[in-house]
């Protein structure tokens, strides 16, 4: 089956507070029921890290980046960080998996990655 690489700028697991980490968790689920083998770059929050363990049945690789609201600072500040933290994760992830596909979650995640080989 094929090896799928997913960036998402929230972190998913089912019972995380927002209804895109809800829905990519359900996404990454069905794929890994398929027999795909996954792997995970996104953001998490502090309060979210015990979570990571919901999600390790389904991928074989999770990588986590703070979350701007993790980082000390400004607030513009802290949220390049974030992006430039979760671009450099995907650039390393898509490096060493070397994904059949790559599969981003929304606008702004996407345009961080831009240019990524």
């Amino acid at each position: 089956m094929a090896r799928i690489l997913v960036v998402y700028k929230e972190f998913p697991a089912p019972s995380v507070g927002h209804a895109g980490g809800r829905a990519v968790f359900r996404l990454l689920e069905s794929l890994h029921r398929r027999g795909h083998r996954l792997f995970l770059v996104a953001r998490l929050r502090r309060e979210e890290a015990p979570l990571v363990k919901d999600m390790a049945p389904f991928c074989e690789h999770i990588v986590t980046v703070p979350h701007h609201q993790a980082l000390p600072g400004p607030f513009p500040l802290a949220f390049l960080r974030s992006y430039l933290a979760l671009r450099r994760a995907a650039a390393r992830a898509l490096r060493e998996v070397q994904p059949d596909l790559l599969h981003v979650e929304v606008m702004q995640t996407a345009f961080c990655l831009l240019g990524l080989h």
